[in-house]
């Protein structure tokens, strides 16, 4: 296929499925048909691609094929390596440059915030949640749908435009119900609307009230500099819960005629739908083809958890967990770290643990684990009751770790900003043993981060292919972490490496040019 073509595909829906008894790898694609669907009227289609790879890390070779064949899917707009700050001053963190902040989440209006971010060299990123719309009820209100509608439709009628576009750009469940989530929240008293914000949503059955997309993008037009006044400096928009309410089934038929994105259906009642992430991304898609054009990014929440599809529009993405369960280390697993750095690409990604901080035992762990992916490690707060403490408004927490930052930051961005390379051309000994592979030779900056996940030491043995990595025969190793020399074999297609690493220990192994 030429390369123009898919340049311009569409992104679908997919389930990938490997049939080991008839040896086949199958792409299956969940169609609704519908006459109401005006781009695509009663139709559906979709696009494979196809193309040989070696055998030898086979899907890493396919991957960065794939990186070549979407390049601007993965180009990096963001010079800047470094750590999320959510919410939080910078002005109140005290000797904030030790931490690596580079991506400040910001409130809107919030601008003094935005104005010292800019003179100390930190972007701000505005804060909106396009797919939803968290409302709490005033005194005397029922917490049940009823109570909530009531007091959405006379907000709306007195003038409030984000309710009124809740009503136009609502979710449609098959009972014609609006979406409404009614189960506790544990950090907040508010319950959120679902919201389809595509941006071609008409409203002219409403009148003058605005859709989902036409609110929120008119309250950043004038922060960005879009209206008739100078923007604040801002470095981009910020989108929360990026994937949220996207597994929604929308059943509203206005969604269904303006999306350019096929209709699915519902397993149980095989009824045509419309999933709602579509909806989230014409909103993305469009917002961040805007930021582009002016000079400024992107950065969202919840990337890569579940789809791919916002890869080319997200320029800092990033994702909250839970690390700690009732006091029990919970590591993010390999697979969704795999997914983030191979969605990213050489994108920078950051991440924010979520819980309770009082025990620091385990933190080091979570700074290895970030560095092992190049993947920016950060705090917010639990999420588990109202009005909790966030992590970097604690000087006790923050100043306790301050050390694991200035250590682990720099690594980071060393690895961050020389690029990961999908392909390690490395073999590892015993098997066990995990590895990935930043920059290249070439430009000065090749390094292989290394992690022994088994419960007991490992003596590693680490062979590169000389001819695939470009290695000259004198060259040098380091371990980053604690600067020492490493052993270093020469042959003449391969260099031998030879390291110990402690059970569920980390190491890096940075080349070099040999003195003579």
């Amino acid at each position: 296929m030429p390369r123009q073509a898919l340049l311009s595909s569409a992104p679908r829906m997919v389930r990938f499925i490997y049939d080991p008894v008839r040896k086949e790898l199958r792409a299956e694609f969940d169609f609704g048909l519908s006459s109401i669907a005006s781009h695509f009227p009663s139709r559906a289609d979709a696009t494979v691609i196809a193309y040989e790879v070696p055998a030898k890390w086979a899907f890493r070779h396919a991957l960065a094929r794939y990186h070549d064949l979407y390049p601007n899917a993965f180009t990096r707009r963001t010079k800047s390596g470094g750590i999320w700050l959510p919410f939080a001053p910078l002005s109140a963190v005290k000797n904030s440059g030790d931490f690596g902040f580079a991506f400040h989440e910001v409130a809107y209006g919030d601008w003094d915030s935005v104005k010292f971010d800019v003179c100390h060299g930190v972007e701000s990123y505005v804060y909106v949640e396009p797919q939803t719309n968290w409302r709490e009820l005033r005194e005397g209100g029922e917490h049940t749908y009823a109570g909530f509608m009531s007091q959405l439709w006379e907000d709306a009628l007195k003038g409030d435009k984000k309710a009124q576009a809740t009503l136009t750009s609502g979710i449609k469940l098959e009972d014609g119900r609006y979406d409404l989530y009614l189960s506790p929240v544990a950090y907040t008293k508010s319950a959120p609307f679902g919201v389809n914000c595509d941006p071609d949503l008409s409203t002219e059955e409403w009148g003058k009230w605005p859709n989902k997309s036409q609110y929120e993008q008119g309250m950043l037009a004038g922060p960005l500099g879009w209206g008739n006044q100078p923007p604040v400096g801002l470095s981009g928009v910020y989108i929360d819960s990026m994937e949220g309410c996207g597994e929604i089934h929308n059943f509203s038929c206005a969604a269904w005629r303006v999306t350019h994105y096929p209709l699915t259906f519902d397993p149980t009642t095989f009824k045509v739908t419309l999933l709602n992430f579509w909806g989230t991304y014409a909103f993305i898609k469009d917002l961040s083809q805007k930021l582009h054009a002016k000079g400024i990014n992107l950065m969202g929440n919840d990337a890569f958890y579940r789809y791919w599809f916002l890869a080319p529009y997200v320029d800092i993405p990033g994702r909250e967990y839970r690390w700690i369960e009732n006091g029990k280390f919970t590591p993010v697993l390999d697979d969704y770290y795999l997914f983030f750095r191979s969605m990213s690409s050489r994108k920078p990604y950051v991440m924010l643990m979520n819980n309770d901080y009082d025990d620091g035992s385990r933190m080091e762990e979570y700074f290895q684990r970030s560095l092992f992916y190049a993947v920016y490690p950060s705090m917010f707060h639990g999420h588990s009751k109202i009005n909790e403490v966030a992590y970097f408004y604690n000087p006790g927490w923050y100043n306790r770790d301050r050390e694991l930052f200035r250590k682990y930051i720099p690594l980071i961005r060393r690895f961050d900003l020389a690029g990961w390379e999908p392909v390690p051309y490395a073999d590892v000994q015993p098997g066990v043993i995990r590895t990935e592979c930043y920059g290249k030779w070439e430009s000065g900056n090749l390094a292989f981060t290394l992690h022994n996940p088994s419960e007991k030491l490992q003596n590693i043995t680490m062979n590169l292919s000389r001819a695939d990595l470009h290695l000259p025969r004198n060259i040098c190793a380091v371990e980053w972490i604690s600067g020492k020399p490493v052993r270093i074999e020469s042959t003449n297609d391969k260099l031998r490496i030879g390291i110990s690493i402690p059970a569920n220990g980390y190491a890096v192994i940075g080349l070099a040019k040999a003195s003579d």
